[in-house]
Order: C-alpha cells, then structure tokens, then sequence
C-alpha cells in the first residue's frame, strides 16, 4: 500500500511541520530560560509539571503508540479479547497508590531501585532490578520504535532503516536537550493530537456505515465482540481471565516498579497529588484504552465485506490504521501527514521519556559506584547521563530491526512486557510486604524467576505457535471499493480469486479454538503451551516464593536488619501478629520524647546508622551525625533548609512548593526566613536563607552563616532532632561541606558549660542530613566534615575555655585525654632545666609563670607517621599563651580582658591534628609543636633590654614583653627547622594570634599568609588561600620585604636581633609582617633561603583577625584551610 508521492505534497507539510512543532514547544522553555539546568531538574523536573499535564502523560506511558496502531488492528482480526486487559489496567492503579507510592515517595533519590538497595543494603539486588528494567525498556522502546515504521513504509514507501534511525535519533537529541520535562509537555501535544485524530475517524467512519448502531451489529455479528470468556484453559492466547490477572501483575510492575512513571509521581508537589493524580487517571485511561478499540470497530464495519490485508492492499495488520486513513480521508489534506506525524511523533516521546529513565538509572545504579565516577559534580553526572542516552539510542536501534521477525505490534509488546515484569515486580513486593525477606533470598528469587520465565519463553517462541486470525471477506469487493488515491494491487480479481479458499478455512475456524494449542503428550510442550499473559504471574510468584524460602533458610536477625520505615506500614502491623521472636529493625531514635535515655545511650543504640569515623569521634563532636534517606521520617521535629536560591526555585519538592507559596505572601522571606508548616512528619520547616548571592565579592561563607543561623532558630522553636538538607549549588564546589559545618557551629557547647553537668552536654544529640546528591558522595562529605568538625571542637575547647580551665598543666591533660590510643604520639617538656637549656627564649617568657605548678610552661609534641611512605611532612609550630598579662610591659587601660584567646594558635594546631587522627592520610606525615605557656607578672619576670641567647645561636635584644609569642615559638622553630633538614618535602608552618596589626589589616574573619622565599616560589601562600576560599576560611597575602628584617636587626654590637620595638604593632608600619622576619632569623630559617644549599619552605600564619574574639567562640581557623590544601586530595572519603 502506497500513495502516488506527488499527490502527498501536502501531508508532507503536515507530517513535517506538526513533529517540527512538538519538538520546540516543550523545548522552547529550555531556550528562553537563563537559569542554569541541573541534574533534578532535567532527571525529575522537580515540580514544574502541572496534574493535568501529569495525568494525561501517565496515560500516553501507559498506553503507548500500540494504542493508536495495535489495538484498533487487533480488535480487527483477533477480536475484543485483549480489550478486557483494561480490568487488569485499572486494579493496578489504586494498588499503586497504597501500596507502592507510600513507601518509597519523597525518598530523595534518583533512581527508584536506590530503594531496594536500601532495604536489602545489596549491591546486587539493586543491580539485578536495574539491569532487568534496562532490558525490558530497550525490548519495549525496540517495539515503540519498530510501530510507526511499519505504516511509515506502507503508506509512503519509507524504508524501515530511514524511519528508525530517523525517530531515534530526535528522541536521542530531544534527550539531550529537554529532560523529562519536555518529554511531558510533548506527551501531552502528541496525547490530544491522537484523541483528536481517533475522534475523527469514529464520527466519519460511524457515519459511513449509517451510525453507530450499525458499527456495533457488525462487529457483534462477526464475532469480533466477545467478552467474559472465563475459561480457566491456561492454553487459550487470551481470555478475561489471563488479560485480567496478566495485565494485573504487568501493570503493577510498570506503574509501581518502573523509572520512568516513579520519576513522574516524584515530579509531583506531594503524596496527596500524587494519590489524586493516580486515581483522576483511571476514568481517563478508560477513555483513551477504549478509544483505540472503538476506532477498531469502525474500521472493521467499514471493510467487514472487503478486506485489504486479503486483497494485499496492505501486507500487515499493523497497517490498517493508516491504509484506513489514505483510503477515506484522500479529499482531506494533510489528513494523511497528521496521522503518520503523530505516529512518529508518538514513538518520539515514548523513547525520550524512557531513555532519559534508562539513561537515569544506569549512572544511579552501575557508573556512579565507579570510584573515578563517584565524585562527579551535578552537571559532570548531567553530561554522563545525557551520553549514555546516546549508546541507548544506538542499540535500540539495533532493536527496532529485530522486532520486525515477530507477530504485530500487540503481540510483540504484551510477550516481552509480560516475560520481564515478573522478577521486577516479585524482588518489589518481597522489600515492601515481606519483613522476613534478605538480599540472599531477593536475589535468589529475581535470579530463579529470571531463568524459568526466559527459558518458558524461549520454549513458547520455539514452538512457533502464530495466533491465528478471525474470519475476513472480501465478497464485496469492486475496484470502487477503495480510494483511487490508493495504488492497487496488479489484478483484484487475482487476489480474490486466490484468496478464496482460505477465507473458507477462516470461517470453519470458531472463536473458541482460535488459539487453542495442539498439546503433545510431552509435558514440556504443555508448558510451553501456558499463554504469555500468565508470565508475569510466574515470574512474581516464583520470585517472591523463592525469596522466602531462601530468606528463611540463611536468616541472620542482627545483619538483616533494615530501617522499619522501609516496609509497608501495613505489612508491620501483619507481622506483628504473629507468634514469635519480634523482629529486630534499625531502632528509631525521636529525641526529646520523655523515656528518651542520655546522650551517650542514643549515641550507641543508633550506632549502625549514623557516621562515626571512630569511637573517639563521638566524645569530641556537638552532635552524633547520621545520613537519612527518607525525608519522610518520623524520626525529626524540624527541618532546616538552607538555600542560596530565591524562595521557591531550585529547591527539590516539597520544599520548593512550600516555599513558593510563602514567598508570595512575605517578600522578605529570601532574606530573613521563617519557620514554616509542611506537610512532613517533621511538620517544621525552618527555612534559612543566605539572601542574594549575585556579587562578585559573594562566597561560600554565606551558606555556613545561613546553616548556623537556621541551627540556633530551630533550638529556639523548640525542634530537639533536627533534619538539616544539604543542596548543591553549582556556584560553589564545597557548599554541602560547608553548609553542614555551619549547622554543626551551631551545636556547639562550650566546654564550661559542658562540665556544668550531663545534661547541659548537647543542644541535640543528632543531626540527621539529607541531600539529593549522590549517596557516595554524600558519605564522603558527612565522613570529612565529622573530622573537621572535631577538629574544630577541640579547638574551641582550648581556645576558647578561660585561662584557669586551660592552664598549660591542663591543656596537657586534655591532649593526653583525645590522643588516648589513636595514632598520635606525644611528648611533653615540661621540666625547667630543661626548657632553659633546649628553649631559652620561651624558658624566657616562662619565668614568671614557672613557680607555680599549674601555670607553667610546656612543649607539647604530637606526631602523626602515615601508614604508607612519607611523600610530604608538614612541620607546625603553634602559640599557646594561655594568658597574655603583657608581662613587665603590662597590659593596661582595659585591653587585658580577653587574652586568654591568645593560645588560639595551639588550640587550632591541636584540631589540625585531631582532624589528620581522624582521617589518618596514607602518605602525609604531621609534626606539631605547640607552645603552652602563660606570660605573667612577678618578681621573677622577663624584661625589656634582657639579651638571650636563642636556640640557633642568635642573640636576641628583648625589646618589649609583650611581644612574648615570637619568643615561644622562636626556639621550637629551629627545632622543626632542623627535623625539616632530614624530612621528605617539607612545609614548615607557624600559627599565632600575633598581632593586633594583623586584624587592621585584614579585618575580622581573615587570616594573614606569610611565605618566605622558598615558599613564596612554590605559591604555597597562593595555594592557602585558594584552598581557604572553597571551604569559607579565608586569607589574605602579605609579603615579608627587605624593611621587616632591616627592623630586627640588632642595635648593638652585643645582640643580633631586636625582639621587637617598645610599641604596640598596631601603632608600627608593617607591624603583622615583623614577627615572621624575627622568626625567620631567630630560628636560623634565613640560612634556608633560595641560594641555600637546602632552602626550606617556611609559611607564617598571623590568624589574630580570625581566631575569633571574646565572646564570640573561637572559630578554629585554619583547620579548613591546611585540612583543604594537604589531604583532601590524599584520604578515601566516600566509604566511611
């Protein structure tokens, strides 16, 4: 069947222009919009999507291309059997709602089978669902593909290579460009197109045969109507019963278990719209499933005495649809081209929505475990999913061809639908209704299900039984019968003629033995025999039959725990019932509630689902950490979003449509925020917004004030477990780190108030935090920012206590308390004589102190030797004067108050090394001196014009006692100076609250870097201060020039070095860059330059403007920075 090309100009127009239009419409919002396209977006299209839209996308899914060309030809020769599968249809959808939707809506992931992995905690049973939704949506998108092809050839002569390639590589591109959002919109252009275009040919086809009761009688009277055959004959191809209990158990495994119609209720606001959606489809797909049929009828009223299939008009059954269109509507322009533009287009979409689903879920489910993989940004994993889309496209392809060795389109589909739903959906009710059920009998079962269905099927195929079709006419039949638009076969009366007998063997043929099939006595054969609509019967039950049974078999109660939220409520309350042994999950935890133990029990009941880096973690940290999967929990009283987006925008559901509709009410809402009501079991939402971020000057410090702000406004709304969410936001590459190191700032309690009593321990004893990211990195970052902020918590334990908590005799203790059997050696010099000796110029500021036991001075060495060879050393050395009075030059008018901060260099030294403990790098090792000391008043004080000999050699003029922490570093400087000599690749560091200059200089906030030559050459100063950027803690660059050693040299001929001027350094030029040239040349680092021998790296950190002033806590600063530059590219994060 072909028309005369020169008489289709027209449908040409039609055909191109209608698929040029459904391609830009649901793309030109792509077009026109700035807002940079993110993984959620293009994967989920998070939100935007409107019901209506929704349903009548669900309902073209659910129905697909077949509807328009298959059912109409099936109803036409096989007759009204496979109508009956919409009873089947139907059941599914509320099934759906209340059983599948439920559990795993809102769970914040991106591929559905993330679920099983949740359930079972198996690699493999993830994979295995995943790999056999990849198989059954390439033989179903191969089917899709292969549909509009075939009418296509028949009706323009197109060649099935041309058409194939061509509908696969507009959906590839329409992939690539539009994510599933555009493949809804289209969806919807294409669904009313075909509902317009099967109106049309039921009203002019019921009025060709004189109204629609004629169209029934027909139809009725040559048998092509025959409902309610509840013949229990498992032979039979279709019956009400197998299209019932078959389409039942496909249904349930498309709707409930399958990508790309999870990524659609997902798109959706909430559970209620869902539910609402789902159950609002069920009418429409009624309409639309009997619409196809009812085209069927008419078709086959008008041509029940004259047959193209029997005079060879056309050559499949497929082709019926559009010969039926060239043939009535050939008066009609474009007629033509508007039926084949929708059957293109049809399949179009169709592949779209399902590649970007397939494409989906193979990066989820097998890339993104790839450890080169597992890091990928949010637009990396956009590209990686955009290019597997395109190997998709290629082997569908490949497909399409084969499809074509099968029998129609209905046959085709509903054999390789019903031959893979069943282990799918077997493995789904195994997670949801079984609590018995383990990954080794999940597995098992989908492995076992798989292997009996493919080998039934693969008999059933080999037995080549073809359905045989109802009896045709061609008794009327005339050369007038048919268009003269449509070119003719050589001779009608041939055709007929030939055609004669068998028509007589048809009409011999009863409906009820159609398709019975010849059974042999061997009982394989019988098997075989068993039609296709029972094979996702099969599949589900030997897959959850077997599950069981295996389950049961290697029980093993402590590691087959799950999280109980993970199976059907109903299901627990079943179990529950039952005699027995109760089953153990993961305990849920819900703080605040009044049989709530301490802190320490919660800690370790909920051990198996938080991150804990080590015991020792726990005891230094504000708050226990763990990952939460489901954002639905019952566990949290509040929720704290942080987001650098307006209100309402880029954030996930339902948070975005929360926010949206506050925002219209409260235009300060992206500034301020606000607590809000969401409709969580959470039922707070605080929303904590950083305000605009659309400056240059604006950085990643916004997101951890935000996250510290919202932190400290949910305490005071009363939450006591609070959820925070982690966003991504392409702007910043460490927002989620940062952001939860904000939250956890906020938590903190400092240590006085600690030691008060137990329960003055904790403002919450969990953090939950959810994020869309990918789990993996997800892990990686809870496990970093645990370290970091432990790090940072000793750090505010030592710097911020008062100066008779942390007394240098206690901050000893404290130390030999967190390094207690880690890996981190100490030793201490502590004994006078020794000090004088070895370390004169900090013996020197010690003198005073010294007296009295608890005040005297210290060196603390803590070492850290990596499990692997050594390729770095990092060398520290850090001032700890854990009271600054001024010493003989006094402090006075008032500036005393708040110099017990003066050990903030220690104390951030300290929590570098805590953090190095925690994530123990493999090839970087650690030095750290730390210079505890007090510099006090009395009668045996060190005094200005005092000359001491350093360490080193170098004789040094004191010049004013209050430029005392030059002198404790000074010696224990040469000491690393001289350990650097003999060390692998070294960087040797000093870190002080030095200098009131420094703050003047750069601020509150902002450390000061310092290199010396060597270092100056390898940008190390560079490199800190970009590290500091990606992490908020900032620096500044200062350069130690010819000026500040010239004022450092000594005045006399019997001193080498003047310590200091008799000034303030906030009152002297170059008063911050001074010190790190009086401990270049005290320490003898200035024998180590670059036309040294052996030059050595040297970096003076001045963190005076960041180390937090009374009262503000200390802040901790470095640690972000030097853990950022040395080791985040040197520790495994992603499996903690």
């Amino acid at each position: 069947m072909t028309t005369d090309i020169t008489s289709m100009v027209v449908d040409y127009l039609v055909f191109i222009g209608f698929i040029v239009i459904s391609f830009l419409i649901p793309l030109w919002g792509n077009f026109k919009t700035k807002k940079k396209e993110t993984k959620a977006n293009y994967v989920f299209a998070t939100g935007s999507v409107s019901m209506g839209a929704m349903m009548l996308s669900i309902a073209r899914g659910t129905l697909g291309v077949r509807s328009f060309l298959g059912y109409p030809s099936e109803l036409y020769y096989r007759g009204s059997a496979m109508w009956e599968t919409l009873y089947g249809m139907l059941l599914a959808y509320p099934i759906v709602c209340f059983v599948f939707v439920p559990v795993y809506y809102s769970l914040g992931i991106t591929s559905v089978y993330q679920y099983l992995d949740m359930r079972f905690k198996s690699k493999l049973v993830r994979c295995l669902a995943s790999f056999s939704y990849v198989v059954r949506s390439l033989l179903n998108l191969g089917v899709t593909v292969f549909t509009p092809c075939v009418a296509l050839k028949a009706v323009i002569g197109l060649p099935y290579w041309a058409s194939i390639i061509g509908i696969t590589a507009i959906s590839v591109v329409f992939t690539i460009i539009g994510g599933l959002k555009a493949a809804i919109l289209s969806d919807v252009i294409q669904g009313l197109a075909m509902i317009g275009v099967s109106v049309i040919i039921i009203i002019q086809g019921t009025v060709n045969v004189g109204g629609p009761v004629n169209v029934f009688n027909v139809t009725q009277e040559r048998g092509r109507l025959d409902f309610f055959n509840f013949d229990m004959d498992p032979h039979l191809r279709v019956t009400t019963t197998s299209a019932t209990i078959g389409q039942l158990f496909m249904s349930l495994s498309i709707f409930g278990c399958q990508q790309n119609f999870v990524q659609r209720y997902c798109s959706m606001s909430s559970h209620r719209k869902v539910v609402k959606t789902m159950m609002a489809n069920v009418p429409i797909i009624t309409i639309l499933f009997s619409l196809s049929w009812i085209v069927g009828m008419v078709i086959f009223a008008n041509y029940a005495n004259c047959d193209p299939l029997s005079l060879g008009y056309i050559s499949k059954i497929d082709e019926i649809v559009p010969f039926y269109v060239e043939d009535k509507f050939s008066k009609v322009p474009g007629m033509l081209g508007l039926v084949m533009a929708t059957l293109f287009n049809s399949a179009l979409t169709l592949a779209v929505s399902n590649l970007n689903s397939l494409a989906t879920v193979t990066f989820e489910d097998f890339l993104s475990h790839i450890p080169a993989l597992s890091d990928m940004k949010d637009t990396q994993q956009l590209h990686a999913i955009k290019i597997i889309g395109v190997i998709y496209g290629l082997i569908i392809i490949g497909i399409s061809f084969l499809v074509a060795m099968l029998s129609g389109v209905i046959e085709s589909s509903m054999l390789m639908t019903s031959a893979t739903s069943g282990p799918l959906l077997g493995v789904f009710l195994l997670a949801m209704l079984i609590p018995c059920a383990n990954w080794k009998g999940a597995a098992a079962g989908m492995i076992f299900s798989h292997a009996t269905t493919m080998w039934i099927t693969y008999g059933h195929l080999k037995q080549g039984n073809v359905p045989e079709m109802l009896p045709l006419s061609t008794e009327n039949c005339d050369n007038e019968t048919f268009s003269s638009w449509v070119i003719r076969p050589i001779s009608l009366e041939y055709y007929a003629s030939n055609f004669t007998n068998w028509t007589t063997i048809q009409e011999n043929i009863t409906p009820s033995s159609v398709d019975v099939i010849n059974e042999s006595s061997n009982p394989l054969n019988v098997l075989y025999g068993i039609t296709y609509m029972y094979y996702a019967l099969i599949g589900s039950i030997t897959t959850v039959g077997v599950g069981i049974i295996v389950s049961l078999i290697t029980a093993d109660a402590e590691a087959d725990k799950y999280e109980e939220h993970l199976l059907h409520p109903t299901a627990r309350k079943i179990a529950g019932l039952f005699p027995g042994k109760r089953r153990l999950y993961i305990s849920n935890i819900h703080l605040g509630n009044k049989n709530d133990t301490d802190c320490s029990e919660m800690r370790a009941d909920n051990s198996d689902r938080s991150i804990a880096i080590g015991a020792q973690t726990l005891r230094w940290m504000p708050c226990q950490l763990k990952i939460e999967t489901n954002i639905c929990s019952g566990e949290y009283d509040g929720i704290i979003l942080v987001s650098g987006s307006t209100p309402g925008s880029n954030e996930p559901e339902p948070f975005k449509t929360v926010l949206y509709t506050a925002a219209q009410i409260d235009a300060a809402l992206g500034v301020i925020g606000a607590v809000l009501p969401i409709n969580l079991l959470a039922k707070r939402l605080i929303y904590s917004p950083t305000g605009p971020l659309n400056m240059d000057y604006h950085d990643v410090r916004s997101f951890a004030e935000a996250a510290t702000k919202g932190i400290k406004r949910a305490l005071k709304a009363g939450v006591k477990c609070p959820l925070l969410v982690l966003l991504p936001d392409d702007r910043f590459e460490n927002v989620e780190l940062v952001t939860l190191l904000g939250a956890l700032e906020g938590l903190y309690v400092p240590l006085e108030v600690r030691e008060i009593g137990p329960d003055r321990c904790y403002k919450a004893c969990e953090l939950g935090v959810w994020s869309p990211i990918c789990s993996k990195k997800l892990q990686g970052i809870v496990k970093l920012a645990s370290a970091l902020e432990s790090g940072r918590y000793v750090a505010r334990d030592i710097g911020g206590a008062d100066p008779e908590r942390m007394t240098p005799l206690r901050v000893e203790e404290y130390l030999a308390e967190l390094f207690c059997g880690s890996s981190i050696t100490m030793q201490v010099i502590s004994d006078q004589d020794t000090l004088l000796q070895e370390y004169p110029l900090f013996a020197c500021v010690n003198r005073a102190a010294s007296v009295i036991p608890r005040h005297a001075g210290r060196i603390i060495f803590l070492t850290y030797e990596p499990p692997a060879c050594v390729l770095e050393t990092i060398l520290i050395v850090g001032k700890g004067v854990t009271y600054d009075t001024g010493g003989a030059d006094i402090k006075c008018q008032g500036i005393m108050a708040g110099m017990s901060r003066d050990k903030c260099g220690v104390a951030a030294c300290a929590g570098f090394m805590q953090v190095v403990n925690l994530l123990q790098p493999p090839t970087v090792k650690v030095v750290i001196a730390l210079c505890v000391v007090r510099n006090s008043v009395g009668e045996n004080s060190y005094v200005a014009d005092e000359v001491i000999t350093a360490k080193s050699g170098a004789r040094v003029r004191v010049g004013n006692t209050d430029a005392e922490g030059r002198m404790a570093m000074a010696d224990a400087l040469y000491y690393l100076k001289e350990m650097a000599l003999c060390s692998v690749n070294p960087h040797l560091f000093t870190i002080a609250t030095l200098t009131g200059h420094a703050v003047l200089t750069a601020g509150l906030g902002y450390s000061i870097a310092m290199d010396n030559a060597v270092a100056r050459l390898a940008s190390n100063a560079e490199k800190l201060q970009a590290s500091g950027e990606a992490v908020g803690d900032p620096f500044e660059i200062s350069r130690i020039r010819r000026e500040d050693f010239f004022a450092h040299q000594g005045r006399t001929e019997g001193d080498d070095i003047l310590q200091a001027l008799n000034q303030r350094s906030s009152k002297i030029p170059r008063g911050h860059q001074g010190p790190a040239a009086f401990l270049i040349k005290a320490s003898g680092l200035d024998k180590h330059g670059n036309e040294s021998e052996k030059p050595l790296k040297y970096c003076h950190l001045d963190i005076a403007g960041s180390a937090g002033d009374f009262p503000v806590q200390p802040t901790g600063s470095p640690i972000l920075a030097l853990t950022k530059m040395f080791l985040f590219d040197k520790i495994e994060t992603k499996n903690p």
